[in-house]
């Protein structure tokens, strides 16, 4: 691993770590000849029941996919003056040293067509962000994680989300945070080719809606 490697990976565990319980491991493995992947582990919260996930989302919807893009996201716990919270608190960091810092995810614009819980309109769009993305040339890759943008064609898709801001959110979890519709049932989220990933709370939407409701 490269010392741009070892910086990343020690950002990596103290930007996501302090707002999601994250414990990141970097795997780096060569695919072919062109590209290099890392693998980044994550220890996320774990939800057992509809209603503790429900507890943990500030909004839940029922959506359609509209497109994906890449970007660098850096860590706020950087610009905190507090030196528990960032180890740089008081040094002046370059441009060079934030860009080195920065984590890659993949942002995903999607289509609010039902509102379950929360206050989110039917209809509005949200940018859903997702780790993982390519940075200096390098993917960097969450093996829990599917990306929204690689669901099943014409999928509607049930997101449990944490908002950060109005139409910025985030899953409360890769593996239950996001599920695919179909009608009134709730499947396992499915990537294109058939590759499943985490659990299912409950099997039909109007449950999730009546947890919703409970929950108000």
């Amino acid at each position: 691993m490269t010392k741009k490697q070892r910086l990343f990976a020690v950002c990596l565990a103290a930007g996501l770590a302090t707002g999601t319980g994250l414990a990141i491991a970097l795997v780096p493995e060569k695919l072919g000849l062109s590209e290099k992947v890392i693998y980044i582990h994550g220890d996320y919260p774990e939800y057992n029941t509809l209603n503790e996930a429900m507890e943990a989302a500030d909004a839940v919807v029922v959506v359609e996919y509209i497109s994906s893009h890449e970007t660098l996201e850096y860590p706020d716990i950087l610009f905190s003056d507090d030196p528990k919270l960032n180890p740089q608190a008081g040094l002046t960091l370059t441009q060079e040293d934030l860009d080195e810092m920065a984590i890659p995810v993949t942002i995903a614009r999607v289509r609010v067509k039902s509102s379950l819980a929360g206050d989110t309109p039917v209809g509005s769009e949200i940018e859903v962000s997702q780790l993982g993305g390519v940075k200096d040339g390098i993917r960097y890759v969450d093996p829990d994680t599917i990306l929204l943008g690689d669901a099943e064609e014409d999928s509607s898709l049930l997101l449990f989300l944490n908002v950060s801001s109005p139409g910025e959110a985030d899953l409360i979890s890769p593996d239950i945070g996001a599920a695919l519709v179909e009608g009134d049932k709730v499947k396992p989220f499915r990537a294109k080719g058939g590759k499943k990933v985490g659990q299912v709370l409950s099997g039909n939407v109007n449950d999730v809606r009546k947890a919703g409701v409970r929950g108000r």
